[in-house]
């Protein structure tokens, strides 16, 4: 899983108006818990989350990172629909 995966499922959750929780992070991505809580601190430690009691929540930078990847993908969409 990519560090996109975990910001989008977090995001995904809170739009839904749920709380991001380690175990449903996991069974969303179809990981292990260990997997998701490695992952989840490496993110928290790189600033992209923050941990809430059991909770995680996203950061403005993550969702400025979640922003621009998603303008990426969809010019590079363009550029290939453009080109074919």
């Amino acid at each position: 899983m990519r560090r996109e995966d975990y910001v989008s499922a977090i995001y995904r959750f809170i739009e839904a108006g749920l709380e991001a929780r380690l175990s449903d992070v996991a069974r969303e991505l179809g990981v292990t818990p260990p997997t998701a809580a490695k992952t989840l601190s490496r993110l928290e430690d790189e600033g992209y989350v923050v941990k809430r009691g059991a909770t995680y929540l996203l950061t403005r930078k993550a969702v400025s990172y979640t922003h621009l990847r998603a303008h990426e993908t969809r010019h590079d969409l363009v550029c290939r629909l453009l080109l074919e």
